[in-house]
């Protein structure tokens, strides 16, 4: 099978200037999904596989340094759109190159896939535009979120952006298949009968565990998006005077400055900025518990497996958070749940009390798990097996 995979992630050369030029965070939770999906296709005998990724990074001049993006070749058979970074003109040129690069790696001889991330605007036409003319082309969209105007958060979504998404779903009445986070997004997609995978997440086995550390100083870390509406507030003053624990956080977004205001006066409570992969792992070492304070609110947690979920068990620490509807059943053994109905302190104070070598026990099976159950090549095995059957 050939299979070109249409990604929204950073090649090594492209990442390196992106962390000199992008005045924006950086997406790293999406494009080291990404990243661990192809490292399991890429070791897969029966599939030839070609990567055309754009980098996914913000415009010239207000969001990123550079006017122009370079194409290039990287990899064996892979290769980064290139475009002039300007709004409005980088998706029509991004467009082009998609369907051209699809076509320069389609096989006439082959039965071909194409497995785009996400329905990004380029992605979908090129692919559509492509399947015109190669006969023997299928397409599948793996979609992890929901989409501007159909995720339950209409009020942050602009009329456009929403008007843009249903022109896009009306276009994809060309997809022929999908692999969707959470069963929900089915409807959101209008997936109807087409052959549909649910797949939560990878579990990206070079992540390293340490559970040297076996008595618990309650040192709480967070690592990702510090927005008010994943509950970062509420979670920020369950801290407030709680001088037995510690909260460090780690990301960027709106709540930062409220945050940072906090910090001042309670030394309990640290903001460490953005985050590199080196450093990461030094504070989830020195750390006792992973923390997650998005809740279950709103009908877009319906469409939602946070990313920091699998990396949280992968780690071998404690992991506590709300249990959102896009968590499948079987997770719930492994995490340690936060309710709604009750305080964030009170339900802190009360795991603190239990046993902390205990609560190893139960995090070391749930990196097992994720390791064993939900690895690249077990996670690449059902996507090949998927497609497959619907070539």
């Amino acid at each position: 099978m050939n299979l070109i995979f249409l990604g929204l992630m950073f090649d090594e050369e492209g990442l390196e200037e992106v962390k000199k030029c992008s005045k924006t965070s950086i997406q790293m939770a999406t494009h080291n999904f990404q990243k661990t999906l192809v490292s399991g296709l890429s070791c897969r005998d029966d599939v030839n596989l070609h990567i055309i990724n754009i980098p996914p990074i913000g415009s010239y001049p207000i969001n990123y340094k550079k006017l122009f993006i370079g194409g290039k070749h990287w990899g064996k058979d892979n290769y980064r759109i290139g475009c002039i970074n300007v709004p409005f003109i980088k998706r029509i040129l991004q467009k082009r190159e998609v369907e051209k690069a699809i076509l320069k790696y389609s096989n006439p001889n082959d039965d071909n896939i194409v497995l785009m991330y996400s329905l990004f605007e380029p992605f979908v036409y090129g692919a559509i535009r492509a399947k015109r003319h190669v006969k023997r082309l299928k397409i599948c969209l793996l979609q992890t979120d929901a989409l501007a105007g159909r995720n339950g958060q209409e009020k942050y979504d602009s009329k456009k952006k929403a008007q843009k998404v249903n022109r896009m779903i009306q276009a994809g009445k060309e997809i022929d298949s999908y692999i969707l986070l959470t069963k929900h997004l089915k409807d959101v997609l209008e997936v109807g009968t087409r052959p549909n995978l649910v797949m939560e997440g990878i579990c990206n086995q070079d992540q390293i565990v340490n559970q040297e550390k076996t008595i618990s100083s309650n040192i709480c870390l967070y690592l990702g998006t510090i927005n008010e509406e994943y509950g970062i507030k509420e979670m920020v003053d369950a801290f407030i005077g709680f001088p037995e624990a510690q909260l460090w956080l780690g990301g960027s977004g709106d709540a930062v400055p409220y945050v940072k205001q906090v910090c001042k006066k309670y030394d309990n409570i640290k903001y460490l900025g953005f985050i590199s992969g080196e450093e990461m792992i030094k504070v989830m070492d020195e750390c006792d518990y992973l923390i997650n304070p998005r809740k279950p609110t709103g009908t877009y947690t319906l469409y939602s497996f946070p990313s920091k979920t699998m990396e949280y068990l992968a780690s071998g620490k404690p992991s506590i958070m709300y249990k959102l509807e896009g968590i499948p059943d079987e997770y719930d053994e492994y995490i340690n749940y936060l309710s709604v109905n009750r305080p964030i302190r009170e339900q802190l104070s009360a795991m603190f009390a239990c046993n902390y070598e205990d609560m190893l026990c139960k995090a070391k099976r749930g990196c097992e798990f994720v390791r064993n159950c939900k690895n690249a090549n077990v996670q690449t095995k059902r996507i090949v097996d998927f497609l497959k059957g619907i070539i």
